[in-house]
């Protein structure tokens, strides 16, 4: 008995040292009904009856040790809105540092304060929201404990900050109706807090500081109490919008453009949102950054249209990093033209434990294009502590309807202090011309992501015959096999190291499914990848490669690779500097043999924090290939230049060239958010090109696109 006595006490010794708890482990919100102000100098009477938290704790650089710098943090709240205050008091306030106000900046290269909400109190999903010194805007959607990550949702929220010679304080408002919680009278919500202080490389957590999780976790969140008979503001909400403009192209006519339309929202549940787009524009969203081909692959493009943004995260499935089974940029744009869309509605939330996400988009026709709907539905079922099963279903809908479905099932446990994630997914598709076999797609494995030891192993396949009009493939008809293995050894007294990476194992190999023929071999070792406590970063490694050509490849104009089977050697070098300083450098440099010649491809990054209000990001990729059918270098080069009068008035000019399609690209934008919620843009899109060795206007375009939001 006493035995069997000492080890419950060893396991839950145990159990609560992994588990990181730091009492207290509750945050009291205050209830008041005085008028808030928000300029971030916390003069209110309410602020002082609120009760704080400030029992924080490193993740790094000194892992569970106590914060060299003082945070506290309140929360008080009314029938509107819900606020909170974050005092970061520093002993060094002239050393703050702080580089952006644009919103969705680049947070983690300066001191930055963020929030986790788990408004649904499900500990898998949540509202990450973070500022700066100089009071910055980042929001983000987090599920699936924090393995999605949704950072290019926008919700309506706002933050003053100022900065003393005691700290940086920063005060935020969260109004009712843009978050999503459970309609109970008396509510608890999980809640997290990070700080970092950017010049002493100092990572400080609220509750479960281990370097085997992180932050975005609602798993290992706080709790919020003291939130009573608080509800939505509004059920419904209308972003109307106007844009107008002009279009100028080199031997044609000017050509106005203009366009009128908007969305509603509607709260179906108070976790339930009905959207609905009519006449929808995407003027606003900056140019796509052109990239060179030099695969024999298709380019994945990210989602820039706010529409399609919001509940990305909501519609993932993914077989393998080249296979998507719902990629939204199928709708609206058909070989880089756009496709008119006249209108959609979608259903984002969570209903119990059900993550329910349902789209519908009908496209107009153009040129020889068809009218056409897309749809697709995503289910997911919470089940135990961090797992699910889902579905998902969806197609496109026209002359030669294509339909696309599948299941999956993620399992995710925490055992003493380790992370373990294991699942499969099964999807198959079909339309007027494909018969019902070999459209199978499918993949199951496991990872162990911790900080010490990282694996992961994955099988997957696609059969022949599976094509989604509605997703991404980068090739089909094979079998992958992927896998790997990373060994960290961390110094936490060293002067000069913080870890040394060691990688014996980088696998990714894809066969024939049907001949079962080797298609493609990648094997990298990283012997060494260093981490210097100044966040300098050095990494060298080694790669043993082989694709199989059933064709000649046309790799550039006139220069083709013989079909055949190729085994070649690559050597890469990864080296930074700390980017939290005011410049910081990377650069990736590859080379060794390639097919039946070589290839050197040089890339390098430069940042430059002129001052608080402007920032200067320069970059430049050259490939050098040396084939047996010839020789060519491609250059590219692009640059984007940031001036921000206020977190609120942000202007950018982002330009682009490459020596392969000789031609300059310019864009130029203006972010005004003169209401929270409500933006004015200005865009100007340029493109310049070249023809013996004269610069040629080829393309101007101007429009402003006003988006009012009423509700």
């Amino acid at each position: 008995m006493k035995l069997i006595g000492l080890i419950l006490v060893l396991i839950f010794t145990c159990n609560s040292a992994y588990s990181q708890v730091s009492e207290p482990n509750i945050l009291h919100a205050y209830r008041t009904n005085e008028k808030i102000t928000l300029d971030g100098k916390f003069d209110e009477e309410s602020w002082s009856k609120a009760i704080k938290i400030s029992n924080f704790s490193q993740r790094e650089i000194n892992n569970g040790a106590i914060p060299t710098e003082k945070t506290e943090v309140a929360v008080i709240y009314n029938d509107e809105a819900i606020y909170l205050a974050a005092w970061c008091w520093d002993s060094e306030a002239d050393k703050i540092t702080y580089k952006s106000m644009k919103r969705d900046c680049d947070y983690w290269l300066e001191d930055n304060f963020e929030i986790l909400f788990d408004s649904f109190d499900d500990k898998r999903s949540g509202y990450l929201f973070v500022t700066t010194p100089l009071g910055s805007r980042t929001d983000v959607l987090i599920g699936d404990d924090g393995n999605e990550y949704n950072d290019d949702w926008n919700g309506v929220w706002d933050v003053e900050t100022q900065i003393t010679d005691k700290g940086w304080f920063a005060e935020f408002k969260f109004p009712l109706s843009s978050l999503k919680f459970r309609k109970d009278s008396i509510q608890e919500w999980g809640i997290n807090f990070e700080r970092n202080v950017r010049r002493k490389r100092e990572q400080i957590l609220w509750q479960g500081w281990s370097r085997d999780n992180h932050f975005e976790m609602p798993s290992i969140a706080g709790r919020l109490i003291g939130l009573q008979n608080i509800y939505p503001e509004n059920s419904i909400e209308f972003k109307p919008f106007a844009s107008a403009g002009a279009e100028y192209a080199r031997g044609k006519s000017a050509k106005s453009i203009g366009k009128l339309g908007g969305d509603i929202n509607y709260l179906v549940t108070p976790t339930l949102k009905l959207s609905a787009t009519l006449n929808t524009d995407f003027a606003q969203v900056e140019s796509d950054k052109a990239q060179v081909n030099l695969s024999r692959f298709s380019i994945f493009y990210p989602e820039k249209r706010d529409f399609f943004l919001e509940g990305k995260n909501f519609f993932e499935f993914g077989i393998n990093e080249g296979t998507q089974l719902f990629y939204s940029r199928r709708i609206g744009i058909v070989d880089g033209q756009e496709i008119p869309i006249i209108a959609g509605a979608r259903l984002l939330g969570k209903e119990n434990n059900t993550n329910i996400g349902a789209l519908s988009i009908q496209t107009g026709g153009k040129n020889s294009i068809e009218p056409a709907n897309y749809t697709v539905v995503r289910l997911r079922q919470d089940v135990l502590n961090r797992s699910y099963i889902g579905f998902i279903f969806g197609g496109k809908f026209d002359n030669n309807s294509n339909v696309t479905s599948g299941i999956d099932a993620v399992f995710s446990q925490n055992l003493f202090g380790k992370n373990i994630i294991y699942g499969a997914k099964l999807a198959f598709t079909g339309d007027n011309n494909i018969k019902a076999k070999k459209n199978l797609s499918y993949v199951t494995g496991f990872s162990f992501p911790n900080d010490d030891l990282n694996v992961e192993f994955k099988f997957s396949g696609i059969q022949k015959n599976f094509k989604s009009e509605i997703g991404f493939l980068q090739r089909t008809n094979y079998k992958n096999m992927y896998s790997h293995i990373v060994l960290r050894s961390r110094y936490n007294t060293h002067p000069i190291l913080k870890y040394i990476d060691f990688k014996p194992l980088n696998a990714d190999i894809y066969w024939n499914d049907e001949n079962g023929k080797l298609e493609s071999f990648y094997y990298e070792v990283r012997p060494i990848g260093l981490l210097f406590v100044s966040n300098d970063k050095f990494e060298f490694n080694i790669s043993r490669n082989k694709e199989a050509l059933y064709e000649d490849f046309e790799i550039h104009d006139s220069i083709s690779i013989p079909k055949g089977d190729y085994w070649f050697t690559r050597y890469r070098i990864n080296a930074s500097t700390f980017d939290g300083r005011k410049m910081s450098v990377a650069t990736n440099i590859v080379f060794g043999d390639f097919f039946n010649g070589s290839r050197t491809q040089i890339w390098a990054n430069f940042k430059y924090n002129i001052n608080s209000n402007m920032n200067l990001d320069v970059e430049y990729d050259k490939n050098v290939i040396s084939l047996k059918s010839g020789k060519f270098d491609i250059d590219e080069l692009g640059g984007r230049f940031e001036y921000s009068f206020n977190p609120k008035l942000i202007s950018s000019c982002f330009g682009q060239w490459n020596n392969d399609d000789k031609s300059v690209l310019l864009n130029f934008r203006i972010h005004w958010i003169f209401v929270v919620g409500s933006d004015f843009y200005l865009a100007i899109n340029q493109r310049i090109g070249k023809s013996d060795n004269t610069f040629l206007h080829e393309r101007t375009s101007f429009i402003g696109k006003l988006v009012w939001r009423i509700g």
